[in-house]
């Protein structure tokens, strides 16, 4: 049976069964999206950080207009056309604080003395005062909140001390600043020295920058005391829990959203019962859960929707199904993605007619879309690198929305790069017709359209829930044509056409299961328009013809291995001494690896010469050479990526290692999808620091080493998709030898303050415990390649909480199978049994 889908507008849909969605869903779409009804990649962020990376803690990043300012290290800074991030010299706040909050406020209007009556509410205008000017109010809980002009220049507001009839300004120690119906809401602490933030307070309607209600019939402050007739004095409050999100509603009433940290709350403003002529408030209560923070809530056509700690929610949602809306229409479909984790941080926003929701998934931080326009969930970006997204900001430049993003360490806009990511999309799973029979997948044909620069196209075959077989395909550019054409619709083009057909046949790797599915992963600037599969439950299997513009794709090898550094000498006198079984694990070994069918390198993870039983060739002598690596590995000298290990390093600082080589002490070697950077952590047996670029001074950690530095701007100008760090020392290992119950093992700990992760690395190579294992260092695979020849350790029961797989029973390495899109890492023994397998698309 050929089962073709041509509709991709039902957008994700996980609450169905894989097997029974319908024909215009499927059921997870990385970094693509359908709104043209077909699916096409989206372009990278484009890091703009620039000059802000030296400053300190980023803070916060928002929008005045054309204007995009940023907030690190307690200063203020703006973006520049030339990418550059200039200082408001003027502006200081907390440099430790780690978020501030602005808003936007309007000059005000009521710019007269006001004289009130408390008891009936009854306002008097009376002579003309200092207007309040337009600025954008920055807010961190703990200092005096400050304003930033138009022209660049800022300055503290006015205290409850300060304010006066002449020039009524003053702003109290707040937070979450929301401009709203003329007024300016905050949210501040039961007393100065409370920690509990609950109280709801506001502005003058009309005058933004005052927060005196309270005014005696002469227009003056009804007391000296902030706490009695200040901002405090006129609060209002939903419940005890601290406020985490005000936030504007599309409501004709006035009304705005309140989250707690347990609940949820509609505020409306009551004209009916006025006090110092302001309307009091009245609350309505809506659920038992609220946002995480103010930066978590969106307006979508209408309904508000926001990200509690177990998911993402709608008010309309709440409001129709009841309880917590969990499996409401709106999130109902995604609710899959986050099974299981409790969000601890999220950020929402608006793009393109997209709402917008930066949480933490099963897959790790992403950027959740749903196209308003489609009213679907239609994608989950994940981008590499990129870590948790804490709020977006938008502005408006010449007729143009461009949207940025802040992280932690960095500042970011969306689809800015020029590089396209890579679409993952997995539609539905097949099942046969016939519950007598089983389905085999033949072929898959998808087609795309609008190509003009090509890419890389890969198909991963499942069968049954399992990874089955994967193959890749290139897509050459396709000849262009400028001239100018006048013919309708089509006008210019390519000589060619713009539709490349791809073809992947199976029927020589396909099993016969119960159920089968392909996952489909492209950086071509193509739409894929339609996906054709071939599946049959019985018969022959034809052969499938190739199609142009279509070439084979080639995949990359390496091994990686340690601990290897064994003779072929059993016994001896004198140390060190080698038993039958370390010699027979370490000829095993190496043969498997050597024996590899287009091997590109062997990446070694150290200890790689631990001598001869010879007082004159020790661990990592020039003499043990001739034993331990020579005969081994001369015949593919040119394919040795070997670091130093902590015996390699007991004589010369392991020179002799690095002159067999002729490769530098640490270097980056570039293969056709690879970039691997070779690391010497320089560390002898007696944890001696022999490498002179690692050393630094006191109170630093290695991460700042002039090494460290190198690699830490190499991964940033790497280009590679795929990039490993090659070092001998895991940060963490299972193998007793080098365990502690805390991880504090001198030994280890070390490595474990380089943050490799955020430099760009997509993988972690190390080495130094006997055995294999592979660890999720915060979303880093690790693996641990240490049971290359040399006695076993035994693995730590149970396993360290970071680890994934750990075995020490018998020797082994890693194989690593590459393309441009992807990596599937394979634990092997010497007879080739696998005991891992780990897929890594990139």
């Amino acid at each position: 049976m050929v089962v073709t889908k041509t509709n991709w507008l039902g957008g994700i849909n996980q609450l169905s069964d894989i097997t029974k969605l319908k024909e215009d869903e499927y059921w997870i779409l990385l970094n693509g999206r359908v709104r043209k009804n077909s699916v096409e990649a989206v372009n990278l962020p484009l890091d703009v950080t620039n000059n802000l990376s030296t400053v300190g803690n980023i803070q916060d990043v928002t929008a005045a207009g054309s204007l995009l300012v940023a907030f690190a290290g307690g200063k203020a800074f703006y973006k520049t056309t030339d990418g550059t991030w200039q200082l408001i010299p003027s502006f200081t706040m907390g440099s430790t604080a780690t978020r501030v909050y602005t808003a936007l406020v309007p000059g005000s209007t009521v710019n007269f003395t006001r004289a009130v009556t408390s008891s009936t509410g009854t306002l008097t205008l009376g002579g003309a005062v200092g207007a309040s000017p337009s600025a954008l109010i920055v807010m961190d809980g703990v200092m005096q909140p400050w304003i930033i002009f138009s022209d660049g220049t800022a300055r503290q507001t006015d205290t409850y001390g300060n304010w006066t009839i002449a020039h009524p300004e003053y702003v109290p120690v707040a937070n979450y600043p929301m401009f709203y119906n003329g007024v300016l809401y905050a949210v501040m602490g039961e007393s100065v020295a409370s920690s509990r933030k609950n109280q709801i307070v506001r502005s003058v309607t009309g005058a933004p920058l005052n927060f005196l209600i309270a005014v005696t019939p002469t227009g003056d402050k009804t007391s000296l005391n902030e706490t009695e007739g200040g901002a405090l004095a006129m609060a209002t409050n939903v419940d005890y829990n601290d406020v985490t999100c005000l936030a504007p509603m599309n409501a004709n009433d006035g009304g705005f959203f309140v989250g707690t940290q347990n609940s949820s709350f509609l505020v409306y403003p009551d004209f009916n019962n006025l006090i110092y002529a302001e309307p009091t408030f009245r609350n309505q209560s809506i659920t038992s859960i609220g946002p995480l923070n103010p930066d978590s809530v969106v307006d979508v056509l209408g309904d508000v929707a926001f990200v509690h700690d177990t998911g993402i929610r709608s008010f309309n949602g709440i409001t129709q199904f009841r309880f917590e809306g969990r499996n409401a229409p709106f999130s109902g479909p995604i609710n899959s993605l986050l099974d299981g984790i409790t969000q601890t941080s999220a950020a929402t926003g608006t793009h393109d007619n997209y709402a917008i929701f930066a949480v933490t998934t099963i897959y790790g931080n992403g950027i959740l879309w749903y196209d308003m326009l489609l009213q679907k969930f239609v994608a989950l970006d994940i981008y590499p690198g990129v870590g948790n997204i804490i709020k977006f900001a938008s502005t408006l430049d010449n007729g143009t929305r461009y949207t940025y993003f802040m992280t932690a360490t960095g500042i970011y806009r969306l689809f800015g790069s020029s590089e396209r990511a890579t679409v993952s999309l997995y539609g539905s799973e097949v099942v046969p017709s016939d519950t007598y029979k089983n389905v085999k997948m033949q072929s898959l044909r998808l087609a795309f359209d609008g190509v003009q620069y090509g890419g890389t196209v890969e198909a991963l075959l499942y069968g049954d829930g399992q990874l089955v077989n994967r193959k890749t395909a290139t897509i050459t550019p396709l000849p262009q044509n400028n001239s100018t054409q006048s013919s309708i619709p089509y006008n210019g083009g390519l000589d060619e056409g713009v539709v490349a057909m791809t073809e992947f046949n199976f029927v020589d790797s396909s099993p016969e299961v119960e159920r089968c599915g392909v996952l489909i992963r492209f950086d071509t600037d193509g739409r894929l328009i339609t996906a054709s599969a071939d599946v049959g439950q019985s018969g022959t299997w034809p052969r499938l013809n190739t199609f142009r513009g279509v070439m084979p794709h080639t995949y990359e090898t390496f091994a990686f291995v340690g601990n290897d550094g064994i003779p072929d000498i059993v016994g001896g006198t004198t140390s060190p001494t080698f038993t039958l079984a370390e010699v027979t694990q370490r000829k095993a070994i190496n043969a498997r690896i050597r024996n590899i069918t287009g091997l590109t390198k062997v990446i070694g993870t150290g200890n790689h010469n631990y001598g001869i039983p010879s007082v004159s060739y020790g661990p990592g002598t020039v003499g043990a050479l001739a034993q331990t690596i020579t005969p081994f590995w001369d015949a593919i000298k040119d394919k040795l990526l070997f670091v130093p290990g902590q015996v390699d390093n007991d004589f010369d600082a392991a020179s002799p290692l690095f002159n067999y080589q002729t490769h530098l002490r640490y270097f980056q070697y570039t293969s056709q999808y690879v970039d691997v950077f070779v690391i010497n952590t320089g560390y002898d047996s007696t944890m001696f620091q022999t490498e002179l670029d690692n050393i630094v001074a006191l109170g630093l950690t290695i991460a700042d080493s002039v090494q460290f530095q190198w690699l830490r701007n190499a991964l940033a100008n790497s280009t590679k998709k795929h990039k490993w760090v090659v070092v001998h020392q895991p940060p963490f290992t299972s193998g007793n030898d080098f365990y502690s119950a805390t991880n504090s093992n001198p030994s280890l700990q070390f490595i474990q303050a380089v943050p490799f992760k955020n430099w760009g690395a997509t993988a972690l190579l190390a080495g130094c415990s006997a055995l294999v294992e592979r660890l999720n260092w915060n979303g880093l695979p690790v693996l641990i390649s240490g049971a290359g020849g040399k006695a076993l350790t035994t693995v730590h029961n149970p396993p360290i909480l970071q680890s994934s797989f750990a075995s020490a029973a018998q020797a082994a390495y890693w194989e690593a199978v590459v393309s441009k899109l992807s990596v599937e890492f394979l634990c092997k023994t010497a007879t080739g049994a696998i005991l891992d397998r780990y897929f890594q698309p990139v």
